[in-house]
């Protein structure tokens, strides 16, 4: 079975000539299945022996019908040839072609394959990428507190400024032009501050006021709002009812005995796991980050030939998303051109370069996995599967349920690109990352052992309850 691998397309092409007994089969099926549909005078359709029914069947349509089978060639005989083969990105093939047989009989098919292509990483960490700060603020302490406490939380009236969290009853009426537009306008409307359900502006001009006071404050429309407001500046006039913010409970010794809560019996323990929950947010956070600008580091500099229906079909997948945001706004596509004064080819010619940087940053990892011989074991993953399993209190099985060993090993392995690449970054810094890590999974490990044995402690309770009432139950006597 002849295979050619084009590197500039990044795609291989395997011919199969479909003759002889296989050749032979197809037709047989073919015509079978033409003499069911084949008048033949003096019968019923369908019921003319066969001899004669097939002098009615024309060479055309026997060949076309045979050839129709070709997809059942394809998963016969080609797709167990190229199962195989390490350089095939999709085993489905994007585009086949039938040609004409030499010899005279069957026909010659021939199926195109993408594959992965041929990389050149390039000089990628020649200059340092700037991380993200990963050191928890006092209000990244403060946030996380207010998370936790979250179920405990009592909102107050307020006549303090409005900040961040508030919760706000105001009246609105907004106007474009000078003029009272439709939908602008509101009485005893309830927001609260920081959750962006207000076009960009409207909420920060808010914060700082206090009950009672009023304020004209202007914005302006994004472009891809509603055809009738796109762009266009506008001024509201606001009243402010009144204030809500956040009271939190009083930490002391009686909250956390009624609370009872499995991370915390007093203040400090409290403040600890916050600050260990604020310290993994920003580490989580710092590496996202980086992990994206690296990626689009590696694409830019990177040399690959990418299979030109790769990049159409991440286009596609693109244009989708781009849609379906745009149907979550209520703007349909004819209008947010309208609106932008752009087309469709701009717009897919903008995600055509992004799905080129992304397809590129994702091989990029992948090269990187390969040369570096990255790699994530069974033992790591049954590892895992074990911790978890005693963590929530369930078997093995029922993670593996949930968490299969493909999945576990990209992000694992993922994971470990990153750290591979923070460590190139720079050392010194990357070297105080692990550390802090480790100090956020020794906790996590400790809160999960407390609470582990807490579950252990009232189910031998429940159990010795249930023991001690079954012995004191007075039995039936006898007659």
């Amino acid at each position: 079975m002849p295979k050619t691998l084009d590197k500039n397309t990044s795609t291989m092409t395997i011919t199969y000539s479909v003759e002889g007994d296989i050749w032979y089969q197809f037709v047989e099926r073919a015509r079978k299945a033409l003499r069911l549909n084949t008048v033949v005078p003096g019968f019923r359709k369908g019921h003319a022996p066969a001899a004669k029914a097939d002098a009615y069947i024309s060479p055309t349509k026997l060949f076309e019908k045979a050839t129709s089978y070709y997809e059942e060639v394809v998963d016969k005989y080609i797709y167990p040839q190229i199962v195989q083969e390490d350089e095939i990105y999709n085993d489905k093939p994007y585009s086949i072609r039938m040609k004409e047989n030499p010899k005279g009989e069957g026909y010659i098919l021939e199926c195109d394959f993408m594959t992965f292509p041929e990389i050149k990483l390039g000089d990628y960490h020649k200059k340092p990428i700037k991380i993200l700060d990963f050191k928890p603020t006092t209000e990244d302490i403060e946030t996380e507190k207010a998370k936790l406490l979250n179920k405990y939380i009592v909102m107050v009236e307020s006549d303090q400024p409005i900040k961040k969290g508030d919760e706000v009853n105001f009246d609105f009426k907004g106007y474009i032009d000078g003029k009272a537009f439709e939908g602008g306008e509101a009485t005893g409307y309830d927001l609260k501050i920081g959750s962006k359900q207000f076009i960009a502006g409207f909420e920060d001009q808010m914060i700082g006021l206090k009950k009672g006071q009023e304020k004209t404050i202007d914005v302006t429309f994004p472009e891809d709002y509603a055809k009738n407001y796109a762009g266009k500046k506008a001024k509201f006039d606001l009243k402010i009812n009144f204030v809500k913010t956040i009271s939190l409970p009083e930490l002391n010794d009686a909250f956390f005995k009624n609370a009872n809560l499995y991370y915390a019996k007093n203040i400090k323990e409290f403040e600890e796991k916050a600050k260990y929950d604020a310290l993994a947010l920003k580490l989580n956070l710092m590496k996202k980050d980086f992990a994206e600008k690296i990626q689009k580091t590696i694409a830019k500099v990177a040399k690959m030939n990418l299979n030109p229906e790769m990049i159409e079909r991440e286009i596609a997948r693109s244009y989708d998303s781009f849609l379906k945001n745009l149907a979550d706004k209520k703007i349909s596509e004819i209008e947010y051109y309208e609106i932008t004064n752009s087309s469709k080819e701009e717009v897919k010619e903008t995600l055509k370069e992004n799905a080129i940087l992304g397809l590129k940053g994702s091989f990029g990892f992948g090269q990187i996995v390969k040369e570096q011989k990255i790699a994530t074991t069974e033992k790591e993953y049954e590892k895992h599967i074990n911790e978890l399993a005693t963590s929530f209190g369930v078997s093995a099985q029922v993670i593996k349920s949930y968490l299969s060993f493909d999945r576990y090993e990209m992000e694992k392995t993922t994971d470990k690109v990153i750290d591979f690449l923070l460590k190139q970054n720079g050392e010194e810094v990357y070297a105080e990352i692990s550390k802090l890590e480790k100090e956020v999974e020794a906790f996590n490990k400790k809160l999960t052992d407390r609470a582990n044995k807490a579950t252990k402690i009232e189910k031998e309770k429940l159990e010795a309850k249930a023991k001690e009432s079954k012995e004191t139950k007075t039995p039936a006597t006898e007659k």
